[in-house]
This record gives C-alpha cells, structure tokens and sequence, in this order.
C-alpha cells in the first residue's frame, strides 16, 4: 500500500500503530474478560507458568480472535515477555489483591519506542549514509543503552560457556575481569527481559 517512492523503511514506521490496530483490539478483548482470567487460573491451578503451554485455554484464544491458527504452537514455549508477565500477575493477583494493580503495568524492556522516536532514529540512521545490510544495527523499538550492556554480558557469557560447558557461575565469578557472575544473577532475577536476550542466554544453556 505504499505509495510510489516511498522509502519502504519510512513506509513500515509510519504506518505501524494503523496495521497492528485490528490485533490490538482483538488481543484488549480477550485480556479484559473476566472469563479469560477465570479460565487461566483453571488451566495453571493457582501455580505460576513459565511458559505459555501452561495457559493452553488463553494461547488457543488468541490464535482464534487474531485468526491465526498457527499462532497458540508458535508462543506456547514462550519463557519470557509481556504476556507470560500478564498471566503470572492473574495468578498472583487471585491470592493478592494488591498485585492486581501490576495486571496492566508494561516494563520499559517490553514497550515499543513512540512512532515519532522511531522515525527521528531511522532519519537519523538515513542520514549518515547507514543502512542494516553494511553491519550497523537498527535499534528500532529497542532500548540501545540497555542492548548495547547486555551485547557485552552475552560476549563473556559465550566465552565462559566454551570454556565450562554451562553458564552455573558462583554470583562471586570474575571471567577476564567481567563480574560474569553477578550478571548472571541479575538477569535470573529479573522478569520483563526482552525475549530475545532470554533465548541467546538459553541457547547456551537452558538452566
């Protein structure tokens, strides 16, 4: 639907929000039933999910409103991210009233740049003569700080795992001066990583 000329790149930013609306209202709907919350509490018996196989009834749900019927196998191992969030504080908020206010907080890991952001970095990028396919990484709806630190963890993460064959650093484990351990032992604790950095860290092993 782009018009003739159009950067293709400027094209897909700008008209983000508009093409995602229709799965957006279908996905509102389903999390603000009760219904949909009675039926995850049955489908995990009050137990905390680690994955969204737990929650078969809600995953099956949106695959239908989406009408994506590929859609419940593709996420149901999914260990990290938004949803699995959501479904965690349904569970907790049966038990505790005050995690209910936590059902519609998303952590700044999960949330996407505001279009006029985006676009003001993809200029950016455009501008120097930059593009993806010479090496340089678009950071679009991404936090770059943030992405650039974790690069650096995962770079020493990888070199441990050769090494040792697991990623089970003491929380005290200094590797080539990098404090490995701590690292670890922060991102085991903390629940709204992006999914990607969790599936590059359990690539290398899974505990």
């Amino acid at each position: 639907m782009a018009p003739p000329g159009a950067d293709p790149g400027w094209w897909r930013l700008l008209v983000r929000d508009a093409v995602t609306y229709p799965e957006t209202v279908a996905l509102t709907s389903v999390l603000t039933d009760e219904r949909t919350r009675q039926r995850l509490l049955a489908d995990t018996d009050g137990h905390l999910p680690h994955t969204l196989a737990h929650t078969p009834t809600l995953v099956t749900q949106l695959a239908r409103v989406t009408n994506r019927p590929w859609l419940a196998e593709q996420i149901a191992s999914t260990s990290a991210g938004p949803l699995l969030l959501w479904a965690q504080h349904c569970v907790r908020a049966d038990a505790d009233t005050a995690a209910a206010d936590r059902l519609w907080t998303l952590h700044m890991a999960h949330r996407p740049r505001p279009i006029a952001r985006e676009l003001t970095a993809y200029r950016g990028i455009a501008n120097k003569g930059e593009n993806a396919a010479g090496g340089t990484r678009l950071h679009l709806g991404l936090r770059h700080t943030s992405d650039h630190a974790f690069t650096t963890g995962l770079a020493h993460a990888r070199a441990y795992a050769a090494v040792h064959g697991h990623l089970a650093a003491p929380i005290g484990e200094r590797f080539n001066g990098f404090t490995l351990g701590r690292w670890l032992s922060n991102h085991r604790k903390f629940p709204a990583m992006p999914p990607e950095h969790v599936a590059e860290l359990e690539a290398l092993d899974p505990w």
